[in-house]
């Protein structure tokens, strides 16, 4: 028993320096794939627009297109709470269709305040007429934690929602949302407040400070037990003297 109560510390010691390696390891690879992230909307913003292929959506994270159709110009979302420059606002999100009558693409036109009060809604009336569109083709923005109802079953036009669910969108639209959002390029008409950048909550220098920290927590650990097993043997080795 005596054996097993000195042994356990020890163990408990090798599985927390397990542990907190793996952490910083972990977060390590959350910053290289954030970079990846950053990189790869870099090289798509800086790309010239290819033709939209709805078949090559999962291909890439980000890619640069033209798309061409009309816009639902009576029956727009405003995806809420979103912020510009620290004043709170809307995303306008104009659902385009495509050629084929049956296909729907959402195209973020950029960023609009708030009204005066929360009942009173932007003017985001655009031209229903047939548009050609160049803009970043981005994955759908996370829901993050949701309180309350989304707005999607909601009455009236522009409909304000919380999250944006291409299904359910298609579902009110009688559409096929496809499951991608267009970030509508700055210089493009038709548009508002557009400064996109990649949606991570935590840029890749934060995951690397995170991963400092749990690398010198480990050698703290470390340090620690180094004192300790040599404090042990300084005393085993003076009780021996004194026998």
């Amino acid at each position: 028993m005596r054996r097993l109560l000195t042994v356990l510390p020890w163990v408990a010691c090798v599985l927390l320096l397990a542990l907190l390696l793996g952490l910083g390891t972990w977060q390590l690879d959350r910053a290289t794939q954030k970079s990846r992230l950053l990189e790869a909307f870099e090289a798509a913003r800086s790309s010239q627009p290819r033709p939209f292929d709805p078949t090559g959506l999962a291909s890439t994270t980000y890619q640069h297109v033209e798309a061409r159709g009309r816009f639902l110009a009576d029956r727009q979302y405003l995806l809420d709470n979103r912020t510009h420059a620290g004043r709170a606002g809307y995303h306008v999100l104009s659902v385009m269709v495509m050629a084929d009558a049956r296909h729907g693409l959402l195209v973020n036109r950029g960023w609009v305040p708030w009204g005066k009060y929360r009942g009173e809604l932007p003017d985001i009336s655009i031209d229903p007429t047939i548009h050609t569109v160049h803009g970043l083709l981005a994955p759908v923005p996370g829901s993050g934690i949701l309180l309350g109802e989304t707005g999607h079953d909601g009455l009236g036009w522009p409909r304000v929602v919380q999250t944006v669910e291409p299904e359910r969108i298609g579902a009110a639209l009688g559409l096929v949302v496809l499951p991608r959002v267009l970030l509508l390029d700055p210089d493009g008409p038709g548009g508002y407040v557009r400064e996109w950048a990649p949606t991570t909550a935590i840029g890749p220098d934060r995951h690397r400070a995170y991963a400092l920290q749990w690398f010198s927590l480990a050698a703290t650990l470390v340090v620690i037990v180094a004192v300790v097993a040599r404090r042990r043997r300084v005393g085993a080795s003076s009780r021996g003297e004194s026998t």
